[in-house]
């Protein structure tokens, strides 16, 4: 075997046993002087890398590229990209023939590009770049792609765009001012704050995060019920019932209300001895509603309001859980 194959991990051992002459690349002792450097580079290398050889794009590849041809591998040694990756292909192809066509190399940051995997076309990210492989004549013979995968960090980015945009709708919404938003941060209560008319998480301080061990971004957005629904093991449990039927008392009248509740899902305990029906909360928790008014002008009261995460009683979960 040809010593330009000589090292190259597994793709130099495969490459060194591989029937070369069922392909249309024929055995390596044939191939180009420019092939073979390419192809040296790139089994040495440790990222991901490619040739694709000709005007049919014939594949050569190192472990690198190897996982993500799935189950192709090795079968797709030597053969089309069109046959390999057609979906793939799709997006690489003008590319490719450009760098063919004019001997210019070309890169591509962050780009969208569908790998077939398993049953389907999975969406990834990537960082690659094409290079020409010139022959002996000096005309461009092939391409050698390098290429880095990014989509762990474009989602990472997408995932706190999002948070961000989402905290930023709910704020608006909520017409918080900024001094209300200090107050609130600094308060050493856990608070939150909820908008009609689904009752939205717009505003989480500090305390709360603490004492729930979650993040704004896992918190802001989302319906209060969604998120901390009632314990579906507890038959006994309505706090969802009951704390909506208060929220909805106090959104119309701008007062501050309580609830009864057998089961809120903050850790509210009925009071049982209580006959007259009232909306009351009991020890020992103290989660309540309570109005909030913009420090900016007195008269105009906030459109959210502000919701205590009280420690729930001994023997249930902590907030956060599916019976906070």
């Amino acid at each position: 075997m040809p010593a330009f194959l000589a090292g190259g991990g597994v793709m130099g051992a495969i490459m060194r046993a591989h029937d070369w002459s069922t392909t249309a690349l024929g055995e390596p002792s044939t191939w180009p002087q420019s092939l073979r450097s390419a192809v040296s580079m790139c089994i040495a290398a440790r990222s991901v890398g490619a040739i694709y050889w000709g005007p049919e794009f014939r594949l050569i590849y190192n472990d690198g590229y190897r996982p993500f041809l799935d189950g192709r591998h090795p079968w797709a040694l030597g053969r089309t990209m069109a046959e390999i990756s057609p979906t793939l292909w799709q997006a690489l192809q003008e590319p490719a023939q450009a760098v063919l066509d004019t001997g210019e190399g070309f890169v591509a940051e962050r780009q969208r590009l569908l790998m077939e995997r398993g049953n389907g076309a999975e969406e990834t990210f990537w960082y690659y770049s094409l290079a020409p492989i010139r022959g002996e004549a000096g005309t461009v013979e092939g391409i050698f792609l390098t290429a880095l995968d990014t989509t762990e960090e474009v989602r990472a980015e997408q995932a706190r765009n999002e948070g961000e945009r989402r905290l930023a709708t709910a704020r608006d919404a909520a017409g918080l001012s900024a001094d209300f938003r200090v107050l609130f941060e600094a308060s050493p209560t856990p608070f939150l704050v909820v908008a009609p008319p689904d009752w939205t998480i717009v505003a989480v301080n500090d305390a709360r995060l603490s004492l729930t061990g979650s993040t704004r971004e896992e918190q802001i957005g989302r319906r209060l019920f969604d998120l901390f629904p009632d314990d579906p093991d507890d038959p006994d449990a309505d706090g969802v019932r009951n704390l909506t039927a208060s929220f909805e008392r106090l959104s119309p009248c701008r007062c501050p209300t309580s609830w009864r509740s057998s089961a809120t899902p903050f850790g509210t305990r009925t009071d049982a001895s209580s006959s007259d029906g009232g909306a009351r909360s009991t020890p020992p928790c103290s989660a309540h509603v309570a109005r909030s008014r913009s420090s900016s002008t007195a008269s105009r009261r906030s459109r959210s309001w502000c919701a205590c995460a009280a420690r729930p009683p001994p023997g249930t979960n902590s907030p956060g859980t599916s019976r906070p």
